[in-house]
């Protein structure tokens, strides 16, 4: 871990000041919203794992506005945000090309909580990226969701109208809790099977956001993304996502899927609170969003479209979400789940079932996830108030091979009320 001391140091030293000035002025976004860079670095903390083993995979602790958690981001993990960026939106390009990136930016834009566009902002400065490239990866995971998708596919990979899909897998996910769990305390797994090729799991990067309020987030992602596809909150709150069934009447014109669960866990305190958010925002495409609290032992499924929203409770069955409208999921008690491979889902979870704790959660990842399996995580909300948890993350290895996804990965434990205490040894052995 880096120390305020030893950071504000680093920050002021020659070879950064050179560092900074050897960008190219024509990549400055804008001037700097901050007063003072060395100060706005100092509220910051970094840990980087330094082992291969586990993508050296980095912890971030940010604080202070958006844009300056966004700048302490760019700038402390800038080599990691740059290669996220140089791999995932060469590849973007490719399939979608820059006008359909821009096009789909400037549909979604205003629905677009405006503390987030300072915050990709600050990013942009902090890494010296152009803001445009910022914007672009932050529509990606709403375009390989969205039904009308091969309209934007005008990249020189995707000229010919049958290779121009892009969709990747459904995700799968589990909550367990009460009866279900060794201890009864809430056990929550997200597998993000999504698009290997792009190669993100390369910078895998836990981000913990600490805001004024004294709510803390823990986002599971990578360097250079500030959405939440998977996270936790100090009040009790987890969240992961998945994509559900292909609906024509998807649209664009709402609040991204990454944003909108950044809102909930930035703002949401129970169960309620989230269900209403997600039930009032303008929403797009077709998206199942599992949220879990350990402070009232209790999890919902929400399944969404424009037009349509439904919730399910523990013990009720879930049908047709995966592809064909084929899919069920039994209803378990003290278990909301979901997934690519239902009947996989439901076998491994009874089996483990009383007996959950984070091993067999790991088993139960390894049986249901996919070989596009970039990233699976593992979130361990206290039921005590006062105290934030534990997660493991794993990231795949490689683009392609089995043995690479994510669930054959070992997985990287952290203690989140450690992080929030600057402590040096975060790590969970």
């Amino acid at each position: 871990m880096v120390s305020v001391k030893a950071l504000a140091v680093m920050v002021s030293s020659p070879f950064i000041r050179l560092h900074k000035s050897s960008i190219p002025q024509s990549r400055r976004v804008t001037e700097l919203f901050i007063d003072d860079e060395e100060r706005t670095l100092a509220k910051a903390s970094i840990w980087r794992s330094n082992d291969p083993i586990v993508n050296n995979i980095a912890v971030l602790r940010v604080k202070g506005t958006h844009y300056e958690m966004g700048f302490q981001h760019g700038r402390l993990l800038e080599t990691e945000v740059n290669s996220f960026y140089n791999s995932m939106l060469k590849l973007a390009i490719a399939y979608v090309g820059r006008e359909g990136l821009y096009e789909a930016y400037h549909i979604m834009e205003p629905f677009i909580p405006s503390c987030y566009k300072e915050e990709m902002l600050g990013l942009a400065q902090g890494a010296n990226l152009p803001l445009s490239s910022v914007h672009f990866a932050h529509v990606v995971p709403a375009l390989t969701e969205y039904y009308h998708r091969t309209q934007f596919a005008r990249g020189l990979f995707y000229r010919r109208p049958e290779q121009r899909d892009f969709v990747s897998q459904t995700c799968s996910f589990v909550t367990a809790w009460g009866d279900a769990t060794v201890n009864g305390n809430m056990i929550s797994l997200r597998n993000l099977d999504w698009l290997r090729f792009l190669n993100v799991q390369k910078t895998p990067t836990v981000t913990v956001y600490e805001y004024a309020d004294g709510t803390s987030v823990a986002n599971f992602g990578f360097a250079g993304f500030i959405g939440s596809i998977t996270g936790m909150n100090n009040q009790g709150l987890t969240f992961a996502e998945m994509g559900v069934t292909d609906d024509p009447r998807e649209t664009l014109k709402g609040i991204p899927f990454i944003f909108l669960a950044r809102e909930m866990l930035r703002t949401g305190k129970t169960l309620n609170d989230v269900v209403s958010m997600a039930r009032e925002a303008p929403r797009t495409c077709s998206y199942g969003y599992l949220l879990g609290s350990a402070h009232e032992k209790n999890a919902v499924m929400m399944i969404s479209n424009p037009e349509e929203f439904e919730v399910y409770n523990p013990g009720e069955d879930i049908k047709g979400l995966s592809y064909g409208q084929s899919a069920f999921f039994p209803g378990i008690k003290n278990v909301v789940y979901a997934g690519m491979f239902d009947k996989q889902l439901n076998t491994s979870i009874s089996r483990a079932w009383s007996n959950i704790d984070v091993s067999r959660m790991q088993q139960i990842a390894h049986e249901c996830a996919t070989t596009s399996c970039v990233q699976s995580a593992i979130m361990c909300p206290d039921k005590d108030p006062h105290v934030f948890g534990t997660a493991y993350v794993a990231n795949a290895k490689g683009l392609f091979l089995a043995k690479g996804q994510a669930t054959n990965r070992p997985y990287f434990g952290i203690n989140l009320d450690k992080v929030l205490a600057n402590d040096e040894n975060i790590r969970i052995n």
